[in-house]
């Protein structure tokens, strides 16, 4: 019984020297094959390693082999986080258009009240000017119908009245601009559009009635384009203004017109981004563009562009373009029309509600603002006007006779697009694709030496180890 139980066990070991024998064996047998075909192996470093027997040499030529790869891998870990910030690079593209489009022009009566008519139809804001303000101020007495003059009480009352009040009692369209010519027949048809109220600071004191000419905010129509004369000099618009100094509303208020010309896109306050205009003078303004091609989101420009999804909506809808000011415009009427069915007196995006009271815009309007303006987006598409400005007393201008006293009283306005380089700035993105692909190629050959070829060997060598492998 001893001597079986003692047979059975040796069997036992020798059962399990032989799986561990064949064990050991599959291992020899696969690291044998691995070195073997890694030596066959187009990738130099790796035959070079298999094949060394020196220890220290092959320790060496490994931690070479790491510290390549270690640089290979923070290398392209750099660049694609660059490229994964979706950089830009701006192009410069200089052209000499045969036309251009035609800016828009914002103009304002600074009086803005007809003492006449305002003393006509409120006579109980009004007095009789005595002899020391005649004295004072000569032309509110001299060559007028009448000299009831308001009360000074009222002289601030035109920051409380409506756009159809102040169109009641101020001069109309046709009294403040008395000529509008052009070289091109198709401009002449233009008329204005307006009154709409701006003011000169946002608190809504120092309203003026303004109008627009050539501005297309919130139209289905295009941008009119203006053709440019390679010699001649000729004024795109020409405008002449009557302030009638007579009719002044307040004593010693100075008269005259406030101007601005910009994106036919954009609506505009010219008491803050305009010229201010005076009696008897002669405005040469040339306008030089300037345009900027920006980049929708992933790119750091992040834009809309507006005409592309105002196209795509059938050229329906608020044409919302040029930049994200009118778009936070918008979102300023939308929200004060849906809390108070009113208008911030800021606001320049056309509309016809009553102006907001400035305690108004509380806490109610800005739960609709703030949502819309987080929304709000530069245009793809920018246009910027540079104006120069020459400004000439219009006796100046007079030679063969001897001017008159209506020289002194108006003004005239010369609009002149300049026959000049249209600088586009482009933004382009920094890398293309192929340029990527190619500094990636880049990093490979210089930090591990090797090509598309050897990379395929080395997947072809892989694939044979990983074959074997399940086989044995």
């Amino acid at each position: 019984m001893l001597v079986r139980r003692r047979t059975i066990i040796k069997v036992m070991k020798m059962d399990s020297e032989r799986i561990e024998h064949g064990s050991e064996n599959r291992k020899k047998s696969l690291k044998s094959y691995t070195s073997m075909v890694l030596q066959e192996s187009s990738l130099s470093a790796l035959s070079n390693i298999i094949s060394t027997k020196h220890p220290f040499r092959k320790a060496f030529k490994i931690f070479v082999l790491i510290c390549c790869f270690t640089g290979f891998f923070y290398q392209c870990y750099t660049f694609l986080s660059h490229i994964f910030q979706y950089p830009t690079i701006v192009d410069i593209d200089i052209k000499n258009p045969i036309e251009i489009e035609l800016p828009a022009l914002t103009f304002c009566d600074n009086n803005g009240i007809s003492r006449k008519r305002f003393c006509t139809k409120l006579p109980h804001c009004c007095m009789e000017a005595d002899e020391d303000l005649c004295l004072k101020y000569p032309s509110y007495c001299d060559m007028n119908e009448t000299t009831m003059v308001p009360r000074p009480e009222y002289y601030s009352i035109i920051n409380k009245f409506s756009t159809e009040e102040l169109s009641d009692i101020g001069r109309s369209i046709g009294e403040m601009l008395i000529n509008q010519e052009s070289s091109y027949n198709v401009l002449n048809s233009i008329k204005p559009e307006g009154p709409f109220i701006r003011a000169k600071t946002i608190f809504g004191t120092g309203r003026m009635p303004c109008y627009s000419l050539f501005s297309i905010v919130n139209s289905p129509e295009k941008s009119r384009m203006q053709g440019l004369s390679p010699i001649l000099e000729r004024p795109a618009v020409t405008l002449t203004f009557d302030v009638n100094d007579e009719d002044e509303f307040v004593p010693g208020h100075k008269n005259g017109v406030f101007l601005s010309v910009h994106s036919p896109y954009m609506g505009n306050n010219p008491s803050e981004k305009g010229i201010f205009m005076e009696t008897g003078k002669t405005y040469k303004i040339y306008v030089t563009t300037d345009k900027e091609m920006l980049l929708p989101y992933p790119y750091e420009t992040d834009c809309v562009n507006y005409t592309e999804l105002w196209e795509n909506n059938n050229r329906t809808g608020p044409r919302i373009q040029e930049n994200m000011n009118m778009c936070l415009h918008k979102c300023l009427l939308d929200a004060a029309s849906k809390s108070y069915n009113c208008s911030p007196v800021f606001v320049l995006y056309p509309n016809d509600l009553r102006i907001c009271d400035f305690s108004e815009l509380d806490g109610e309007f800005m739960k609709y603002y703030i949502p819309c303006a987080e929304k709000c987006k530069d245009d793809c598409s920018k246009t910027k006007y540079t104006l120069d400005v020459q400004e000439r007393f219009t006796s100046d201008y007079i030679w063969d006779e001897i001017p008159d006293e209506d020289h002194k009283k108006l003004i005239k306005v010369e609009i002149i697009i300049e026959k000049a380089e249209v600088i586009t700035f482009l933004h382009r993105p920094q890398y293309l694709d192929v340029e990527v692909f190619s500094y990636i190629g880049g990093f490979i050959g210089v930090w591990l030496g090797i090509s598309l070829i050897q990379i395929a060997d080395l997947g072809e060598s892989m694939f044979r180890i990983m074959c074997y492998a399940f086989k044995k």
